[in-house]
This record gives structure tokens, sequence and C-alpha cells, in this order.
């Protein structure tokens, strides 16, 4: 029984397996009959339908059939526009309508759709499927010409401004205080013969849109700067002008003073020439000038205590400050083409601290043809002692010497007759030196004298003159018996000028 009963199930089971696989084939020929249906009526359906993610030009023709698609493009063309975007927000648009614009695109749809149904691929049906068409295309050239030509994109006018392009330069930055190389500028300027082939080349086929900013589709459209960023000339001038101007020429020139021809000084003395730094003497002459007369007071005007108690204003002398403009001019050349460290210059480039700048800073000692007393930065002309100095009054033709503000001691004198050659000059003089015994020589006379104090480069000084008649003195003596510009004095008084003055101090000579 139990043999009979495993042989039962045995048959049992087998047939159910037999039943199975019986149902899995009929339905996998299901599955292959339906799948086949769905592809060929895919197939059959693209066959007179547009593929998928099909435009032709701006307008999505995807299922569209051929006659659908004619009546589209014929929709788009009937009301058709160029629209036109440049740079700076340029934009231009053409309407068919002012052209005489025509367009016949059945011919031309029919041919794109062709082309596209030419080899069927199931692929196609998965990629973009954008195609192009040439319609047969008639407008108005002149028309096009003439809009072109008064367009704002292409002349400008009040609302957009056409601009120039502009090169790339190395120009010294006051921000970095160093040479850069400033970035062109690309401006907005269309070649006017390309912009109008591009322009027609839209129109002859049938483009809605152009965006002629795009450099990479369009790049000659634009005029171009003749000199970019990236040219190697460039960065050499850079580095050859940075070697130049980077560095400071330092002066004190008083006491916490200084003066300095910096980076940005010198950058405007600099022409690029030939791969070489060209200065410009001329203009180093003319900084120099300024930085000179800044600090002269030699021959200005300054107020003085007279002896009468009334305040005097003076100018003209030798006395004051005064550098020597052509030693100075000198020493500037020398500071500016002296070679310094590139990496010194380049490590102040990084990092502009005070250290990377005294390290490039070249020091000179101011060159002075005259002297001063002192130096008043609020007030330049107060130069000189106020509390000694001397007063020559030759319209009284008497000489003070003041102390400690006062008058100390006062004599009679004998000026220069007031002849030419002989008149005594005026103005602000010092004390140059002393001297027991000298021979004073002239043209037609050479004549020793004693206690001689020089006022004058040019030979004025007091000086003892025994030979006038002090006993029959008189302020106007001097028109008749006048010297040759020096400051004649009594052997009394001669020998009290030459101990009471000093050396440097001022001399008021006046009328």
């Amino acid at each position: 029984m139990k043999n009979a009963n495993k042989q039962k199930n045995s048959i049992s089971g087998n047939n159910t397996s037999g039943f199975g696989r019986k149902i899995a084939l009929i339905a996998v020929a299901a599955v292959v009959v339906i799948a086949a249906a769905v592809f060929i009526g895919i197939r059959v359906y693209y066959g007179s339908h547009w593929y998928p993610d099909t435009k032709i030009g701006d307008k999505d023709v995807s299922g569209m059939t051929l006659s659908e698609s004619v009546k589209a493009m014929e929709k788009v063309y009937g009301s058709y526009q160029l629209d036109i975007k440049g740079r700076k927000d340029g934009k231009l648009t053409i309407n068919g309508d002012d052209i005489d614009y025509k367009v016949g695109v059945e011919d031309a749809v029919k041919k794109a759709f062709e082309q596209q149904h030419d080899k069927f691929s199931y692929s196609n049906l998965f990629k973009n499927n954008d195609t192009k068409i040439e319609p047969k295309v008639s407008y108005d050239e002149n028309e096009v010409d003439s809009i072109l030509s008064s367009a704002s994109i292409v002349k400008g006018d009040s609302s957009y401004k056409v601009t120039a392009p502009v090169d790339a330069k190395a120009v010294y930055s006051k921000k970095k205080n160093s040479y850069q190389v400033v970035k062109e500028d690309v401006g907005n300027t269309l070649d006017k013969d390309k912009f109008s082939e591009t322009v027609k080349t839209a129109l002859d086929n049938g483009e809605t849109s152009i965006d002629v900013s795009d450099e990479k589709k369009y790049p000659d459209i634009y005029e171009k700067p003749a000199l970019t960023s990236k040219d190697k000339e460039l960065r050499r001038e850079v580095n050859v002008c940075n070697a130049t101007a980077l560095r400071w020429v330092t002066w004190t020139i008083h006491k916490g003073v200084q003066e300095s021809a910096t980076p940005e000084d010198i950058s405007k003395w600099i022409t690029y020439n030939n791969g070489k730094a060209v200065l410009d003497n001329q203009a180093m002459r003319d900084w120099m000038e300024k930085l000179c007369l800044k600090y002269k007071t030699l021959g200005g005007t300054r107020k003085f205590k007279s002896h009468t108690g009334k305040m005097l204003r003076l100018s003209g002398g030798d006395y004051g400050w005064q550098l020597d403009y052509e030693k100075m001019c000198a020493q500037l050349k020398e500071g500016v083409t002296k070679k310094i460290s590139r990496k010194l210059q380049n490590a102040y480039i990084k990092n502009q601290d005070d250290a990377s700048k005294k390290a490039i800073t070249v020091t000179k000692k101011p060159e002075w043809l005259g002297t001063a007393y002192r130096y008043d930065p609020k007030n330049k002309m107060n130069d000189w002692n106020k509390n000694s100095y001397i007063e020559a009054d030759l319209g009284s033709q008497m000489v003070y010497v003041f102390k400690n503000g006062k008058v100390i001691y006062s004599c009679a004198t004998i000026s220069g007759r007031p002849v030419p050659g002989r008149k005594t000059t005026t103005g602000m003089f010092f004390i140059k030196e002393h001297q027991r015994h000298r021979l004073l020589k002239g043209d037609n006379y050479s004549t020793p004298v004693v206690n001689w104090v020089r006022i004058t480069w040019t030979g004025t000084g007091f000086h003892q003159a025994e030979w006038q008649p002090w006993g029959s003195w008189s302020p106007s003596l001097y028109k008749v018996k006048g010297s040759h510009g020096c400051l004649n004095l009594s052997p009394s008084s001669a020998a009290r000028i030459y101990e009471l003055t000093k050396y440097k101090q001022m001399v008021f000579m006046h009328y």
C-alpha cells in the first residue's frame, strides 16, 4: 500500500509541473506579441510624425504630422521677426513686414521630415532631434541695410552707449602701489560688415533669434582690442617698470621732516620703450624744483621790529634756507637708477609693511646752498633769531645792533654813493666772515681796511673808513662821499661792530 501511494503522488506532481510550464509559455508569448505590437505601433506612428524632442528653430514640432508641422511653421513665419541680442543688453528686432519678408516653408519642412525618417532607429526616439530647415526666403536687402545702419546696437543712442575696445595696458596702480596689467575692455563696437552678413544669414535661414554676444558662436563680429591681458610683452613691461619705480628716495630735510620720491612719483617719470624703462629727466627736475621751492626761504618777505619800534616788512637778500637744486637733482637720479634687489621689490608687492618699505628705501643727505637760524614748519619765514640781529637804516644812515630784542649799540655809517655800480644793496643778509685786515679791490681802487665784517658775497661789508669826514657827518653825506657799496664806519664804531656781530647773524638793510 505504501508503495502504491508513493507512485500516485509522483504522477500527480508531474502533471502539475507540466501545466505550469504551459502557462508560462503562454504568458511569454503574449508579452512578445504585445511588445511586438507596441514596437510596430511606435514605428508606424513615428513613420508619419516628428520624433520626440524635435524643434524647427524655436518651434517644438514633436509628435506633429508633416501637414501639422507645415501649418505650424507657416504660422511662425507668417508673423516673422528676428530678435537680435548683443553685448551690454544691446537689442534689435527686425519685423518681417518691415523688410517684406516672405518664406516658402512647405518644401523645406518636407525635406527635413524625410531626412529625419530616412532610416528609422528606435535610439533616435530618445535623443535631441532638433533640426534646421532651409526655407525659400526673400526680403528687401536695402530695407535691412537701412535698419542696421540706424540701429542703436550699431551706432548707439542716448540709452545705449557704444564704446570702442580698449587695449590691456601696464599702469601704476595707486591701490596696489605697483605696476599692474589692467585688463582690456572689449567694448561693444560691432564690425558692421560681419554683423550685416550674420543678420542676413539668419534671415536666409529663417532663424527667429540670434545672440551675437556669444563669442564662441560669433568670435569676430565685434571689434577686438589689439592687446589682451595675456600678452607676454605687457607682463614684461610690468616687471621692467616695477624694477625702476619700486623704491623711496628719501631726504631728512629738517629734524622730523622727511621728503620722498615715492613709487607713484617715479611712475610718472617712466616711459616703457623697447624693453626698457626710460626716465623723463625734465619731469624729475620739475619735481625737484617744487621740493626745493617748498623749503626755500631765501629772498622771502619777513617782518622785523625796527629801532623805531615799528614793524617793517623787507624782502630780498641772501638770508634763508635754500637747497642746492643741481646737487639735489643729481641725488634724485642716483636714487632712482640705483639697482635694487628684485627679491626685495617682490616682497614689498606681496606685503607692503614698514619693513618691506624700508628695505627698498634709498636715503640721501640734503645739499644746502643756504641755511638759517631755525626751521618753523608753521611759518617758514620765522627762520631767524628775532632777539639778535642788525638793522642798517640806509635812509637815516644809521646802524643798530639788537640783543635780546633791544638796541644795545648804534652808530653812524656812510653807505654807497647812489649811482649805478656803487649804491648799497638792500634786503636780508647774514654775517659771513670777520677779518681784522683785508684789501678791498675794485675797477679803479685797491684799499686796505681793518675790522672787516662781510655782509654779501659780492663785496658789501662793514669796515673802518678813517678817511671819511666823521666830524662833519650828516645823513645825506653818502650822496657825495658815498662808498663803493660798503658800510663805512668810524674807527671806534668799526671796532665795536666787529666785536658785537656774530657769524650767521641777520642783517636787515633798507631805506
